[in-house]
C-alpha cells in the first residue's frame, strides 16, 4: 500500500475554532429550523495543500479549501490558505468557510435524502454562511444554472445571490420547503417542475434577472 494512503489524526484544543463551531451550529440551527445538538459534525483541520491533494487523490482541482464527508467537516489550515493557496483568510472569512461546510450537513438533513442541483446546494451554503458579504453581486446571472450535477469554482459566483433573491422575495420557509422536496426530483426536468410548483416559474436566468431588477 502506498505510504500516501495512511494519515495521522489527533485532537487539539483551539478556543477560536471551538467558538466558531459553537456559533455556527447555533446560527444554522436557527436558519434551518432544526435542533441539532447531539452527535454534531467534527471539524478536521487539514495542515496544508499537499495533504488535501493526497486525501482527495488529485480530485481537488487546485481550489478546494473545505469539504464535507459524512459527519466530518474538513477545512485547510488558516495559515496554509494564506501562504500556499494565496487566499485571504481573515477571521470572518475563515469563520464563513467553516460555516459553509457545516451548512451542507444541515442541508442534507432537511433534504431527507434528496440533493437538488449543485447550484442550489452551494447557493444555500454560501447564503447561510454569510459569504455573500465577501462577493460582489452579479450585474447579470448567466452561468450558475449550468451546475446541475457537476461542481466548479464558478458556481459560487452567482448561486449565493440567487438564493438571497429567493429568500428576500418569497421568504426562507419557501426555500426550506423546496429543499425538503428535492428527493421528489431525480432529473433536471423534474426539478424544474418542482421549482415551478413552488415559485411559479422554472429556474431560468431570465427569472432570476427579473427578481434582481425588483430587489
Amino acid at each position: 500500500m502506498p505510504s500516501n494512503m495512511i494519515f495521522r489524526m489527533e485532537p487539539f484544543e483551539d478556543r477560536e475554532l471551538n467558538q466558531i463551531l459553537s456559533d455556527s451550529m447555533k446560527e444554522l440551527n436557527s436558519f434551518y429550523g432544526i435542533n441539532w445538538n447531539q452527535h454534531i459534525p467534527r471539524l478536521v483541520v487539514v495542515p496544508n495543500r499537499k495533504t488535501v491533494e493526497l486525501w482527495k487523490q488529485g480530485d481537488n482541482h487546485g481550489w478546494i479549501t473545505g469539504w464535507l464527508e459524512g459527519r466530518s467537516v474538513y477545512v485547510v489550515d488558516r495559515t496554509a490558505l494564506q501562504t500556499e493557496a494565496n487566499k485571504t483568510a481573515e477571521t470572518d472569512q475563515y469563520r464563513a468557510l467553516i460555516k459553509h461546510e457545516l451548512s451542507h450537513a444541515f442541508y442534507n438533513i432537511v433534504a431527507k435524502g434528496g440533493r437538488g442541483p449543485v447550484w442550489l446546494q452551494e447557493g444555500v451554503a454560501v447564503y447561510s454562511s454569510g459569504q455573500n458579504s465577501f462577493r460582489t453581486r452579479p450585474a447579470v446571472f448567466h452561468q450558475c444554472l449550468e451546475f446541475y450535477s457537476r461542481g466548479g469554482k464558478d458556481v459560487y459566483t452567482e448561486s449565493g445571490y440567487m438564493i438571497q433573491l429567493l429568500v428576500d422575495t418569497f421568504g426562507k420557509k419557501t426555500l426550506l420547503n423546496l429543499i425538503g422536496k428535492t428527493k421528489e426530483a431525480n432529473s433536471p426536468e423534474e426539478f424544474d417542475h418542482l421549482f415551478e410548483s413552488i415559485y411559479g416559474s422554472k429556474p431560468t436566468y431570465q427569472y432570476f434577472n427579473n427578481l434582481s431588477k425588483n430587489n
